[in-house]
């Protein structure tokens, strides 16, 4: 029971706050009500036959103590006026019996009043309200009369019921749409932690609204800044290292030139030139976002197919499927070492590579680079996309990449607001998967 209950109780803060402050609107409606209720004697069944019985009971008597003729008929015609439903009506004279149709006797609210000299009796061809009952005064006069005896306006539909409903209905709208304003500033506050990423541009939050939420965006907006900052002092330091490391590199590059051993100026030549491969790998992947060149329309698929066809070229085994023509808005130089790093890392680990475009016209552009290599096990995929992570097959000293391919097509997708996942391939290797928006 209790795990049934927690079932339903709403998750959001929106929802929470408005079913606690339902429960208690209804509970003191409720509360308002039965006080309403229990003091108010006008919806009373009993209470209400018996006001309305004392006063035809009243006009009866009053009929019966009239000396005349003219001043019964006054009477009737008065009573008539001021409550019409009675429908009262002389129908026999004075002194003239008159056999009245036998029928119950009427009720005992109504006959308490009229004394035991007046005799009334329910007509038997009346079954349903209202009720018609023949009097017979003392001098045999006899009376006609309705008894309307309307039911009690139910509790829920009197006056005052219903304006407690309305109160709450009209509350509870209130509360409604209060909830949602606060739980949208919160969901646009959590959407805005959840889509920030130090590489991209974002617009501050607004600082209004209650107090609480002023504190919690001028937190937000101070809290990216500093991130902000952090990350491009990183980016401007790790830069500047590898700029004046160039310029050792390069006079070193100078000086083994001048090494008569071949074999050992071979080798220094070597780890020269891989080290200013990982230096430019390295600005490249810790390049300052705001740096960026604009974006600028390229057609896609041709770009992709001159890729392909220049692998091919060298006799690599590189094949684009897809549209001869798709236009898209990218950074043609970052976006064309990203391909080229996954391209890269098919031929590596596999001996075939399929380039595969997929261009919907509602959806996002789907670019998938595919190989028939051994593949990456799903529970590491996630670990070989961050920088200087290697698979075990190419952890050696005879491999020239440091980790770095991925994560700057990783990079590369994040900074044309796309993403890059790594899945199974058909080929029976991996599957880079490259998507960017419209």
């Amino acid at each position: 029971m209790i795990k049934a209950l927690k079932s339903l109780w709403p998750n959001g803060i929106s929802g929470q706050i408005v079913l606690l402050l339902l429960a208690t609107v209804a509970l003191s409606q409720l509360i308002a009500l039965a006080l309403v209720n229990l003091t108010d004697t006008r919806h009373n069944p009993d209470e209400n036959l018996r006001m309305q019985a004392r006063s035809i009971a009243a006009i009866i008597r009053l009929i019966a103590d009239a000396p005349g003729m003219e001043e019964r008929q006054l009477i009737v015609a008065a009573a008539n006026r001021s409550n019409p439903d009675i429908d009262l009506s002389i129908i026999g004279g004075a002194g003239t019996p008159m056999i009245v149709p036998g029928g119950e006797t009427a009720p005992d609210f109504l006959t308490r009043d009229l004394g035991e000299d007046i005799i009334a009796t329910v007509d038997p061809h009346t079954g349903s309200e209202p009720r018609t009952v023949t009097v017979a005064l003392p001098d045999e006069m006899h009376l006609r009369v309705n008894l309307p005896f309307s039911a009690p306006t139910p509790p829920l539909l009197n006056p005052r019921t219903n304006t407690l409903i309305f109160a709450a209905i009209g509350a509870i709208a209130l509360l409604v749409w209060a909830t949602r304003v606060l739980s949208t500033r919160l969901r646009n506050f959590a959407q805005a932690v959840a889509e920030y990423t130090p590489d991209g541009d974002h617009d501050a939050l607004p600082e209004t609204g209650p107090a609480e939420l002023r504190t919690v965006a001028i937190a937000l907006n101070r809290m990216r800044d500093r991130i902000d900052s952090l990350v491009k002092n990183r980016t401007m330091m790790l830069t500047a290292v590898g700029h004046d490391l160039r310029t050792p590199v390069t006079r070193m590059r100078l000086r083994a030139e001048f090494i008569p051993d071949d074999v050992t100026r071979e080798a220094i030549l070597r780890d020269l030139a891989q080290m200013t491969d990982m230096i430019n790998a390295v600005l490249s992947l810790l390049r300052d976002p705001s740096a960026l060149p604009p974006l600028e329309r390229v057609d896609l698929a041709s770009f992709l197919q001159a890729l392909s066809d220049d692998y091919t070229d060298t006799g690599k085994a590189v094949d684009y499927r897809g549209p001869a023509h798709v236009t898209a808005r990218i950074r043609e130089e970052a976006f064309r070492r990203a391909v080229t790093n996954l391209i890269e890392n098919a031929l590596h680990h596999g001996t075939q590579c399929r380039i595969t475009l997929a261009a919907n016209a509602d959806g996002p552009l789907i670019i998938d680079i595919e190989d028939n290599g051994p593949g990456i096990p799903a529970d590491q995929r996630e670990q070989m996309l961050q920088p200087f992570m290697r698979g075990d097959s190419s952890r050696s000293e005879s491999h020239e990449g440091f980790g770095l391919g991925l994560a700057i097509a990783l990079t590369t997708a994040r900074n044309h607001n796309g993403t890059l996942t790594l899945e199974d391939s058909e080929m029976g290797g991996l599957r880079a998967r490259l998507t960017l928006p419209r």
